[in-house]
């Protein structure tokens, strides 16, 4: 069981630094999160090397028994940039002019063509015996711009656009309680742009913001390429690379995903709320699942369920609305410190629960209860439909 912690998120560039990511938002209880400990002190050794360097296939670069010579340490989650910087193959561009354009200390993608920035990355890892006899789900939270992932000898998926979130059944890519290796090829944007201004007019004589405008035709971080508050001409490698965690989890037969809570306050004494609950059931087998969703506001008798049966690979929404819940059962975090009463729900058919925090609507900043949103849920960032299931 764990917490979908709700904040309101910020954009932030990271040049040399791997995107920052707060404690808060990592949600790491009951997955295996493969961070690197080059960068982040974690328990993996990541590599990397040049896809025109590298001669065999995704095929061998991801079995255990691949040796690989010349391949230089990898911060992940992190940028190309980032981890040729670590290398000292490239100056630091947050120091002094090393980042500018014509210094051509580092070379920029849209000089260079896409293939300079394109590599591979590759790890090893074992997962836990007690994942054996489960539904195994490999987590991508976010590759800039485009990935082939394989796993043990096999390609497992691809993704594309910076900002896109994947769950991706590989019950049957990796073994339970042995070594597994997973390759990585990351692809930088299709079309990088230029730094140079729009030659085209713009909102508030915003000449600078993504530079020519050409990264627009990407769904990417436009300021990559250059904003008016951001490094000398942008981002040389347009931060291409496994810029956010990627991870497993189990579940068993069924599996929830895409949690959201919606409250709309009473006025004008704001001491009760309508909730609307809704969550998406999956059954990523592929025989007839019967569950039963069964709901509750911690720290309160309220309690919900809903029977269902589902077809193989089927997934449904299932909503729960309640009605005039008094406000002392729904504390959410305020700008004050306030402390925040979850909303948990399970399946029967899978013991995991999912728990997460109401958002209240159409509420007044003055009151206590201030507005928060959810990070990185935007349905903006989902892509063809693959198998997916929630985070645990």
């Amino acid at each position: 069981m764990t917490k979908l912690v709700l904040g309101v998120c910020g954009a932030v560039l990271a040049t040399v630094a791997a995107f920052a990511r707060p404690d808060a938002y990592q949600e790491k209880a009951g997955r295996l999160v493969l961070d690197s400990v080059e960068g982040h002190g974690g328990a993996f050794t990541w590599t990397m090397k040049k896809a025109g360097d590298v001669k065999e296939s995704g095929d061998a670069l991801s079995r255990t028994n691949y040796v690989a010579e010349g391949w230089m340490p990898a911060i992940v989650p992190g940028t190309v940039l980032n981890s040729l910087v670590h290398n000292k193959v490239y100056p630091a561009p947050d120091y002094g002019l090393n980042n500018k354009k014509t210094q051509k200390l580092i070379p920029d993608l849209n000089e260079t063509g896409r293939d300079f920035y394109t590599y591979w990355f590759r790890t090893e890892f074992s997962l836990p015996a007690d994942y054996k006899g489960k539904t195994v789900w490999m987590r991508s939270d976010g590759i800039n711009y485009r990935s082939e992932i394989w796993l043990n000898g096999k390609f497992a998926f691809c993704t594309a656009g910076m900002f896109c979130q994947e769950f991706v059944d590989v019950s049957d890519y990796v073994k339970a309680g042995q070594p597994n290796a997973i390759a990585v090829k990351v692809l930088p944007v299709d079309v990088p742009g230029d730094t140079k201004l729009k030659q085209w007019g713009a909102a508030n004589n915003e000449f600078r913001n993504g530079g020519d405008g050409e990264i627009g035709k990407n769904v990417t971080m436009l300021m990559s390429v250059g904003w008016d508050f951001t490094f000398n001409d942008g981002v040389r490698d347009r931060n291409t690379g496994i810029w956010r965690s990627i991870s497993f989890f189990t579940t068993g037969r069924s599996a929830l995903r895409h949690p959201f809570v919606r409250s709309t306050l009473a006025k004008p004494n704001y001491d009760s709320a309508d909730l609307t609950a809704s969550v998406e059931v999956e059954n990523p087998t592929t025989a007839n699942v019967t569950c039963k969703v069964t709901g509750e506001i911690a720290g309160t008798d309220i309690r919900f369920t809903y029977d269902t049966t589902l077809f193989r690979g089927e997934v449904r929404t299932v909503t729960f609305t309640l009605r005039r819940t008094r406000s002392s059962s729904l504390r959410t975090r305020g700008s004050g410190g306030r402390s925040t009463k979850a909303l948990r729900i399970c399946t029967r058919s899978d013991s995991r629960c999912r728990r997460w925090m109401t958002r209240p609507r159409n509420t007044p900043t003055a009151t206590p209860f201030n507005r928060v949103s959810a990070f990185a849920r935007s349905p903006l960032t989902r892509t063809a439909p693959i198998r997916r299931a929630p985070s645990p």
